[in-house]
């Protein structure tokens, strides 16, 4: 490389002018850094990615006959990171690519390289990658699959190319635990149990993501929701207060998170669940009693900045201001003679 006097590979070949035939090996390790980046190398990662770093090895063999150039190469990646427009940060890429069509950059199918982190408005560790790259401008994800608070993030199939205005990427969440969920992100007061199944779509447009009909489901059995925080009700209407004491443990039998908004900006969460209070609600007015197992739906709708929502849920220690905005009401169902 002119600039900086880099030495980008080494090769090694025999040619024979007459025949217009020859071989050559090539051998290359590039180290990534702010001083060197793919963009001084090749025009063909423009768009693509962006700010690496780390190490990739490559070795590559090479022929040359009256039809051209035919080769093949392997490709040893170690601790990259980078930024894409696609996925966002991605950190810790590690594994080998085999290209079976070098000059067309294609590989087979099923490719696999480790990802220590990915963040494409999530952060989820621990991935595997399984992949297939078709040409110069184009890949063919076939899942990229994380761990996640008991369940599983799974990347649906989906084919990126170079220059897209708008790509679609769904995220399939399958069992996440609604317990590790809350330990995870340190929600303070507020404890659940029950597991969920679900997809975020990811819509990316320029620099630019948003959830656009994300849905969460509960499965089957439901769970539990207890809010253990001081509440104050000295100041709460009647209502306020019934919700208060029905979640000091309610056990839910429907439960859904529906998500719209920008990763950038306001997401909005509509959570809608349905249950019998556990723990006993005190009702009437002159002759108060208090009563367990009664039905109660509540509709909540939070408005938060998605980032700052997660990286500051771990102040949330007072649910007032949300719980004070739902819609609380008894089921429709006549209620059953409470018990004294």
């Amino acid at each position: 490389l002119a600039a900086g006097n880099v030495p980008l590979l080494a090769i090694a070949g025999r040619y024979d002018p007459g025949a217009g035939t020859g071989t050559a090996q090539v051998d290359s390790t590039l180290v990534f850094s702010k001083k060197l980046q793919p963009l001084q190398i090749s025009e063909l990662a423009r768009g693509l990615v962006a700010n690496v770093d780390g190490t990739v090895v490559s070795h590559a063999d090479l022929a040359l006959d009256s039809n051209g150039v035919t080769g093949t190469a392997s490709v040893r990646l170690a601790a990259v990171s980078l930024a894409t427009a696609a996925l966002g940060p991605v950190t810790g890429i590690d594994g080998t690519l085999i290209f079976d069509d070098l000059p067309r950059l294609h590989t087979p199918p099923h490719q696999q390289l480790t990802i220590a982190s990915i963040n494409p408005g999530v952060l989820v560790e621990a991935g595997v990658a399984k992949f297939g790259v078709v040409d110069t401008t184009t890949i063919a994800i076939e899942s990229i699959r994380w761990p996640f608070t008991g369940g599983t993030l799974a990347l649906q199939p989906v084919v990126l190319r170079a220059g897209e205005p708008r790509r679609v990427l769904r995220l399939a969440v399958d069992g996440l635990d609604a317990g590790q969920f809350l330990q995870r992100f340190d929600l303070k007061n507020l404890n659940a149990t029950g597991s969920f199944d679900g997809v975020l779509p990811l819509v990316f447009e320029g620099n630019t993501g948003r959830i656009e009909g994300g849905l969460l489901t509960a499965r089957t059995g439901g769970g539990t929701i207890q809010y253990v925080g001081n509440v104050g009700q000295d100041s709460m209407g009647a209502a306020a207060r019934l919700a208060f004491d029905a979640l000091r443990r309610l056990r839910y039998r429907s439960l859904t998170l529906a998500l719209d908004g920008d990763l950038e900006g306001e997401l909005v969460t509509a959570i809608n669940f349905a249950g019998t209070n556990e723990q006993p609600v005190q009702i009437g007015g002159n002759l108060p009693i208090r009563s367990s197992g009664l039905p109660f739906k509540f509709a909540v709708t939070v408005r938060a900045p998605f980032r700052s929502l997660l990286g500051t849920v771990a102040s949330f220690s007072d649910a007032r201001a949300i719980l004070r905005s739902a819609k609380t009401q008894p089921d429709p169902a006549p209620l059953p003679m409470p018990k004294p």
